[in-house]
């Protein structure tokens, strides 16, 4: 079985936690035997069985297409919106524009859709009636090191600060975050580039930060680096606050060490990897900086489950994507 793995855009002009699990799934199948490589768009060997896309995007359509012509099978994995009225609005104006009908063709050539947790199986059924029972839920992958260094529930409480991981963007809300922090008194360690395009939010999070002399935002730092590892590793609680998410690696990550979790009481954050979370409004700085004195107060009580977070590690991640890969072939 040969594999062939495609993105949505070339990741120099988009990097983030998708394009991380891109790779970090890559691998990880590479480790369960499953011979998987980028696909070489300039290449004309066609000697694969599945062709692997990252994104329900239209630019994936005629990939796709040609795809199922000369005889693969099409495996994708995609981050969907959680069900919602708003997502239902969306939905009809994406049909009244034609878009939905683009995705609806690029579905169809899907033997086997991957999604990160039943809720997301859900959206994909009720949103865009995709059969469940083919459907493949496989969690985002946690690099091996984060199990290898779990720390207590609130280590680093003698000098130790919240912590926040992601492109700094409007979506992500940490100019609430930090506006929290500063009400709270609590120290704060921003870790994340600026999104393309967020030049002039970073700017505010940038004059926020001047008014608080224990926070600071050091950019981005490299995935699974010991630099990333040691920033977590001196946190005292983490914190994402995101309008949207799907399953944000960085929660996970903070999870698997044992850090008590604030999140935006959002769909996103009713998961079994962050249950014991204490959930927040993100709309509320207030309620935000209630969050974290809660959690820093009493730092056991917030911090998640370990049983299900192993269900993240790369050699399960990977022996479920050999599977997936596998039964869209049988199909």
């Amino acid at each position: 079985m040969k594999v062939r793995v495609s993105p949505a855009q070339p990741h120099c002009f988009a990097f983030g936690g998708f394009e991380i699990q891109m790779r970090a799934a890559l691998q990880a199948a590479r480790g369960a035997g499953v011979d998987v490589e980028p696909l070489d768009p300039w290449s004309t060997d066609s000697r694969f069985d599945v062709l692997h896309l990252w994104g329900l995007e239209t630019a994936h359509g005629l990939a796709a297409s040609w795809a199922k012509r000369s005889g693969k099978c099409v495996v994708l994995t995609a981050l969907l919106p959680y069900v919602s009225w708003c997502e239902r609005v969306r939905r009809a104006w994406w049909s009244a524009i034609g878009r939905a009908r683009s995705l609806r063709e690029l579905l169809a050539c899907v033997e086997r859709l991957v999604v990160v947790n039943d809720a997301q199986a859900q959206a994909a059924a009720s949103l865009w009636d995709f059969p469940l029972e083919r459907i493949a839920v496989i969690p985002n992958v946690v690099a091996e090191q984060f199990y290898g260094a779990k720390s207590t529930p609130g280590a680093g409480d003698a000098g130790g600060y919240v912590l926040c991981v992601g492109n700094l963007c409007r979506r992500k809300n940490q100019l609430a975050l930090v506006q929290a922090c500063l009400q709270a008194r609590v120290p704060l360690l921003l870790v994340g580039e600026v999104l393309a395009g967020e030049e002039r939010y970073a700017a505010a999070i940038g004059r926020a930060l001047a008014q608080h002399a224990s926070a600071r935002w050091i950019g981005g730092l490299p995935a699974n680096s010991q630099a990333l590892l040691d920033a977590y590793l001196g946190a005292s609680a983490f914190a994402l606050v995101s309008e949207r998410e799907t399953q944000p690696i960085a929660l996970l990550e903070a999870a698997t060490l044992r850090k008590p979790l604030v999140i935006a009481d959002q769909p996103y954050a009713r998961q079994k990897f962050y249950q014991k979370a204490r959930l927040v409004d993100w709309r509320s700085p207030r309620a935000i900086a209630q969050g974290l004195s809660d959690v820093l107060s009493q730092p056991c009580k917030y911090v998640p489950d370990e049983a299900a977070l192993a269900e993240c590690s790369s050699r399960k991640v990977g022996r479920q994507y050999a599977d997936a890969y596998a039964s869209a072939l049988n199909a």
